[in-house]
């Protein structure tokens, strides 16, 4: 089988994982016809590994590591790799990663770390994984990625003698003296893997090979979020019903047996009353609005005066405050508009007053933003106007870090309304497409914040987090500093900004005959 694929690409990880899920997709992505669309998001992930993976690495040095070249050739990455695993007298006690191929089954694999033992004699090897995340998600993740290097290594001869998880220490805080690593063996969870693998493996060569011809499209939920949705399932749709929100399998198999996948030929008859509105906007191509229930949720916010709040946060693998523990949301920056006007006023035009207030990452800075908060919002009892539960969430949290603090916050939490809430229950717009983000609902309720976002330095949360903590690096000029700190004030304040015309918006949309 290996000679018969020399010069094809090697079945990896993510062709497996993608041949769980589809195996149009995985027959793809095998020959590199998918291109990733890389987000901020998954870039703002690749900073958090590639951090953690750097100080697990410092932590090894002093243990007998030896790192592999991470800029060789794949080729050359491999030969290191044997050179050390079949060295009987290797001085290497751990191998940092190492790449594994099997050129009898084709299978080509990354080891973050792989220690060397020795029982009687006899040389074997553990093969570890780094984890930057939790420890309960990660030993999920974890088992199948080792249950696949495991058949890869056993492919390639290497006596394997377990499998281990190197996570974050949940514990772990800034100049603590817990340690910021946690071992996990995980040998028993992944030998049932391997052994699920090593079947899946074979299925897989003889599905995504060479002379393979490319499998059949089948239309599954995962559909709404592939690389190749508008060339494979979603060709030709300017509307399909991956359009609407949570729709099943279930509901999928019975469209596609009865009806059709274009969104404008859907009866409602496999849909929930939630999903039967979405397509009521679609095919009427206009706003569905329950105006009595839209009314008597607006009429039950407090004001004016109204706070219209939003919060900026972080949630870094390794802690960048003290006091604080892997993973725990750390609020970085506030912005406030207060408006003391009725919404809306042709007659006077609304004056808005701003406050706001970035951490600088010193110690004590974050209390120094609760206190201000506190203050600006204590002035009156009008409601606090958010976007999500996100905001109610981490002030439940504050209050149980300064109890000190907690008479003023829980003030503010009982002042709260969540405007997506709101939405959700009363208005559905065809360009909605079932998803409810403040920048999806925004442009198609108010085409004026069309492009709004993107035309700013810092456009999303992701990149938010990024620019924070670049912002507080040692090695940022101060004028860098200074535009930085800029960018994220004008982000932040754009979507309390964007909070008032939504609300503006909806006081419209209950009132269709003024």
């Amino acid at each position: 089988l290996g000679g018969a694929m020399a010069g094809f690409p090697e079945l990896t990880l993510r062709v497996l994982k993608d041949a769980q899920v589809c195996w149009r997709k995985a027959w793809h992505r095998r020959r590199g016809k998918i291109t990733r669309n890389v987000q901020s998001a998954d870039k703002l992930q690749e900073h958090y590994s590639t951090n953690f993976r750097n100080r697990v690495y410092k932590i090894y040095e002093e243990k007998g590591l030896h790192m592999i070249d991470p800029d060789s050739t794949k080729e050359d990455s491999i030969s290191q790799t044997l050179n050390i695993l079949n060295k009987r007298e290797s001085p290497a006690r751990f191998v940092a990663n190492g790449m594994l191929k099997s050129d009898n089954f084709h299978y080509l694999g990354v080891c973050d770390l792989m220690e060397r033992v020795e029982d009687e004699g006899e040389v074997k090897w553990r093969i570890g994984v780094f984890r930057a995340g939790k420890i309960k998600e990660n030993k999920i993740r974890s088992e199948m990625r080792l249950g696949y290097l495991w058949v890869i290594a056993e492919a390639m001869g290497i006596n394997v003698d377990g499998v281990f998880m190197v996570s974050v220490n949940p514990n772990y805080t800034l100049n603590s003296k817990e340690e910021l690593t946690e071992r996990v063996d995980v040998s028993t969870e992944s030998l049932g893997k391997r052994r699920k693998f090593a079947i899946e493996l074979r299925e897989a060569q003889n599905k995504t090979g060479p002379d393979t011809p490319i499998p059949e499209a089948k239309a599954i939920p995962h559909c709404k979020k592939c690389e190749l949705f508008e060339e494979c399932v979603g060709k030709g749709l300017e509307r399909s019903v991956w359009d609407l929100p949570r729709i099943s399998g279930r509901q999928l198999e019975l469209i596609v047996e009865e009806e059709d996948l274009d969104l404008l030929k859907v009866s409602p008859r496999h849909l929930t009353p939630f999903q039967t509105k979405h397509l009521q906007a679609v095919k009427e191509k206009k706003p569905v609005v329950d105006v009595l229930k839209l009314s008597s949720d607006l009429k039950n916010i407090a004001g004016p005066p109204y706070y219209y709040l939003d919060f900026e946060h972080m949630q870094t693998v390794i802690p960048s405050f003290d006091g604080h523990k892997p993973f725990e949301q750390i609020i970085t920056q506030f912005s406030l508009h207060i408006s003391k006007a009725h919404l809306p006023n042709d007659n006077c035009p609304i004056t808005l007053s701003h406050s706001q207030y970035l951490s600088d990452g010193s110690h004590g800075s974050l209390q120094t933003l609760v206190q201000k908060l506190v203050e600006v919002c204590d002035k009156s009892d009008g409601a606090v106007i958010v976007y999500s539960s996100s905001e109610s969430t981490q002030i439940r949290r504050l209050i149980e870090r300064y109890p000190h603090l907690g008479e003023g916050l829980t003030r503010l939490l009982e002042r709260i309304v969540d405007l997506q809430k709101i939405l959700k229950n009363s208005v559905v717009h065809p360009e909605f497409r079932g998803r409810g983000s403040l920048k999806v609902v925004l442009p198609a309720l108010i085409p004026e914040y069309q492009g709004r976002y993107e035309s700013l330095a810092i456009s999303d949360g992701a990149q938010a987090v990024l620019a924070f903590e670049k912002m507080l690096s040692e090695e940022t000029g101060i004028d860098e500093k200074d535009r930085l700190g800029k960018d994220l004030i004008e982000y932040c304040a754009l979507d309390t900004k964007a909070l008032v015309a939504l609300h503006s918006r909806l006081i419209q949309l209950a009132n269709p005959d003024t």
